[in-house]
């Protein structure tokens, strides 16, 4: 049988109906999934120092990568990305997943907003994250850079109610802890402090700065110390320690509030949270902390805020030779040598031991006395601590006697406040005894005279004969001047009177320098001048605003001091202020900034060291004009 239909085009044929029967079959194929993106997190629920994933799937046509939102408290660390490609039933769906590790630096519940892929956005999902359990697993020490200081002062008692000695309840892993031995203190009052940087054992960290306190009405006084590294147990939570010894100081009266703040940066080391279902040896938790990642994590440490009350200082019975300083102390006073010689030097030594704000020990010495030429004192400071809680202060001072005999160094005193008993009070020396003998009188030079006694020649035996007459004619002169009327002799007679004037000339110039005591005051304040130019341009060169301005007030002190007949250490604001037509603004814009530069905490650049320099220099250079 002849089918010619059959051989006719049956190709054509057969291509026909294969291509009708695959486009039915794609049909359900054109309904792809709609884009869209979900946000998932595994587990919902973690300690501190575990992490949970955060896997954001972006499906259909959509693409691009997820914009991640900030979320205080949390950090967002990427682990990978996959793509996912399915036809099932005739549909084809595609995915791209992006996966996050989450961690967490305090406990807490976390809500993570809407993720952004392009214009779609993701569910809302919650993480909430408890307080760490129990110590880390890993027991490598902290890497704070830490070194001993020296003698560490003794901590600050604890247990009363300004020492924070729990752990923080929120689960930090890092807190700082300021422990203060009182919880009042008064204007100008100095005490010491302990301050400690705490990190879970396990956690990796390095300093990014120094502890500090934001507050005008507290001064946290420099940390020139690293910190000391140690281990302690905080409500059986191991913890890796830094802490530092300081002081502060109250300088305005009120309620304050302690805030400090250090930064650091945290190596964390969180436990990889894996689906578990597995069954056998793979479902041991030892293999999620094993396989845990270090997150690198910036933070700023704070302590539990502290309340601090600053009282005022009294007004009555204020002493007048008070001078702010606020603590307990001792005085002693002793002058050497105990004999010496009218117009020699002599040395008294004023020495004030205790604890407290040395800064404001400034006593009064012996000035303007009659019978004693005074000098500008030397002070030195020799601190019993690593902070300058506890020390001597002592004060030299050069005293010169004018009088002979038995002469007195009267009594010195000093006055302080004294935080105990909430009084003021005033040390007293006793009276120091010195015996002066009268100055040496030059000898008198006498002049020896030698008696010349001459023999007189032996007269020629006479001749016995007759001689004949016979002219001798002798020397030749050309002139019968006598010798004493020769002009080379009154030259030689000259010489010696000359040299003679010249010796009493010198000599009473000399004695009339010696004698010349504003002549001997200028040297001794163009040495102390020069000295305190040193001072400043070092403060200068270290970026040390305190003992900058105080050298710039003891120059000018130096200038006004010879120029008003005072010495120069009693030259304070108070008596700028008095002679306020005397003096120009800026010598009491230098006066007011050293007093005010100790507790402002104000920063100056290099800028401002040489404006203020030269500001000085040309104040000074106005007084010698005057």
């Amino acid at each position: 049988m002849n089918l010619p239909f059959l051989k006719t085009g049956r190709t054509e044929r057969f291509a026909a109906l294969l291509g009708l029967v695959l486009a039915f079959a794609l049909i359900p194929a054109l309904r792809a999934d709609p884009s869209k993106v979900t946000a998932q997190l595994d587990p919902e629920d973690i300690a501190i120092g575990d992490a949970s994933q955060l896997t954001v799937t972006i499906g259909g046509s959509a693409s691009g990568q997820p914009s991640l939102p900030s979320v205080p408290g949390l950090e967002f660390t990427p682990i990978g990305q996959s793509s996912n490609f399915q036809f099932i039933n005739g549909s084809i769906s595609n995915s791209t997943s992006y996966s996050y590790q989450v961690t967490a630096d305090h406990a807490g519940t976390f809500a993570i907003p809407e993720i952004a892929v392009g214009s779609l956005r993701s569910n809302r999902v919650t993480l909430t994250v408890g307080a760490a359990v129990g110590a880390s697993s890993n027991t490598g020490g902290a890497a704070a850079s830490a070194s001993q200081p020296g003698t560490p002062l003794p901590p600050p008692a604890t247990g009363g109610p300004q020492d924070q000695t729990a752990a923080p309840s929120n689960g930090e892993i890092a807190f700082l802890r300021f422990s203060l031995p009182k919880h009042e203190l008064y204007v100008g009052e100095t005490v010491p402090v302990r301050l400690g940087a705490y990190f879970v054992a396990g956690t990796q960290a390095s300093l990014d700065g120094l502890p500090t306190l934001a507050n005008d009405s507290i001064i946290l006084n420099p940390i020139t110390a690293k910190g000391t590294q140690t281990q302690e147990d905080v409500n059986g939570q191991p913890y890796e320690v830094i802490f530092w010894d300081a002081s502060l100081t109250a300088v305005k009266a009120g309620s304050v509030t302690l805030d400090l703040s250090l930064p650091v940066t945290a190596l964390v080391r969180v436990h990889a949270n894996r689906p578990h279902g597995m069954g056998g040896l793979f479902d041991d938790p030892f293999f999620d902390q094993a396989f845990g990642t270090v997150v690198q994590k910036q933070l700023t440490l704070r302590n539990d805020p502290l309340t601090l009350q600053v009282l005022p200082l009294p007004d009555e019975d204020r002493p007048a030779d008070f001078s702010g300083a606020v603590g307990d102390f001792s005085i002693a006073a002793d002058v050497s040598p105990r004999e010496a010689a009218e117009g020699d030097p002599l040395t008294l030594k004023f020495m004030v031991n205790g604890h407290g704000s040395f800064d404001r020990v400034l006593p009064s010495l012996m000035t303007g006395m009659a019978g004693w030429k005074t000098y500008a004192a030397n002070i030195h400071f020799d601190p019993q601590d690593t902070v300058g809680y506890q020390g001597t202060k002592t004060f030299e001072q050069a005293i010169v006697p004018t009088q002979p005999g038995k002469q007195e160094v009267p009594a010195l005193s000093f006055s302080y406040f004294d935080p105990e008993t909430h009084r003021y009070a005033t040390k007293t020396t006793a009276p120091l005894e010195v015996t002066i003998a009268a100055a040496p009188v030059s000898a008198q030079v006498a002049a020896s005279t030698t008696a010349t006694n001459t023999s007189p020649a032996a007269a020629p035996a006479p001749r016995t004969e007759l001689m004949a007459n016979r002219l001798e004619p002798g020397r030749f002169t050309p002139s019968l001047q006598p010798l004493f009327l020769q002009p080379w002799f009154y030259g030689m007679e000259a010489a010696p009177l000359a040299v003679l004037a010249a010796a009493i000339g010198l000599l009473s110039i000399r004695r009339k320098r010696e004698n010349d005591l504003k002549r001997t005051r200028r040297a001794v304040r163009d040495r102390a001048i020069r000295e305190q130019w040193n001072f400043l341009d070092q403060a200068a060169a270290a970026g040390n605003a305190v003992p900058f301005f105080h050298a710039a007030r003891a120059i000018l002190q130096e200038g006004l001091g010879e120029r008003w007949q005072l010495p120069p250490e009693t030259i304070t604001l108070a008596e700028i202020e008095s002679r306020e037509t005397e003096v120009s603004p800026g010598v009491r814009a230098v006066f007011e900034r050293a007093d005010q530069i100790a507790y402002s905490g104000q920063a100056f650049g290099a800028d401002d060291f040489a404006a203020w320099k030269q500001a000085v220099a040309d104040e000074l250079a106005a007084m010698e004009t005057v």
